[in-house]
């Protein structure tokens, strides 16, 4: 009985522990999947506001443009706008607070965009932690003069996608350690109905044996008599012998 407690307790443990790493992988499959559909739809948005400032013809250098521009975009989508010349120098930032103008992004983080006209995204710390940046090329008749940066807190955003959905799959894998228990509870009992079934003809068979050994031995004492039958046959010719001699002396 207690081998099979432990066994159970172990078969549990080892499902829980399962069951919870599994959950976490999947929380960080989730997050992930979030992340990256956040992006792609910041960079579906800015695609489409790169191709609206084709059609003003104005080059990145034009702060008051620019400043209308960034503005319209932050009142229109609450994420904070960037526009930078083609030397990665921030000419227009939205946010209020903590202004990046007159910054330097890093060239390598804006190259494709400026050099290429490529879509990009990368991480900006100097926007703020879990800030994540969204580059389309600011281009007109001439060519690319600069860069449009889209920012916001993505990774947050998908923290907080994944955090509605952890209470399901808490519930999930409460489920799942529920039946992995009943599962071990159901296969320690099957293996201790192995065992004790196995045991019985083992113990059936040592019985047998025993049994056998003592009807052998009860076999062989019975197959060998004590031989008294020369011992009565001498008694019998004494006596006979007696009464002869008696007879003999009654007739002198």
């Amino acid at each position: 009985m207690v081998s099979r407690a432990k066994a159970m307790a172990v078969l549990v443990a080892l499902s829980v522990v399962v069951i919870l790493s599994m959950g976490a992988v999947e929380t960080r499959l989730l997050q992930n999947h979030f992340f990256n559909a956040a992006v792609e739809q910041v960079k579906a948005s800015a695609q489409q506001l790169a191709g609206a400032v084709v059609e003003l013809d104005v080059p990145a250098e034009d702060s008051e443009t620019c400043r209308e521009v960034a503005a319209w975009i932050y009142y229109n989508t609450g994420l904070r706008v960037l526009i930078t010349d083609s030397a990665s120098t921030v000419v227009v930032d939205s946010s209020a607070g903590e202004s990046l103008a007159g910054e330097v992004i890093e060239s390598e983080l804006l190259k494709s965009t400026i050099a290429t006209g490529k879509t990009n995204s990368f991480e900006l710390p100097a926007a703020g932690q879990d800030q994540v940046a969204v580059s389309v090329p600011w281009q007109t008749a001439d060519g690319i003069s600069g860069s449009l940066i889209i920012v916001g807190p993505l990774k947050t955003f998908a923290r907080d996608a994944t955090d509605q959905i952890k209470p399901f799959i808490l519930q999930a894998a409460m489920g799942a350690i529920l039946v992995a228990a009943a599962g071990a509870f159901a296969l320690s009992s099957g293996l201790s109905k192995g065992a004790a079934s196995q045991a019985a003809p083992e113990r059936a068979g040592h019985d047998d044996a025993e049994t056998g050994s003592l009807y052998d031995q009860a076999q062989g004492n019975a197959g060998e008599p004590e031989d008294h039958g020369d011992e009565v046959a001498d008694q019998t010719g004494d006596i006979g012998t007696t009464v002869t001699q008696t007879e003999e002396e009654q007739t002198g």
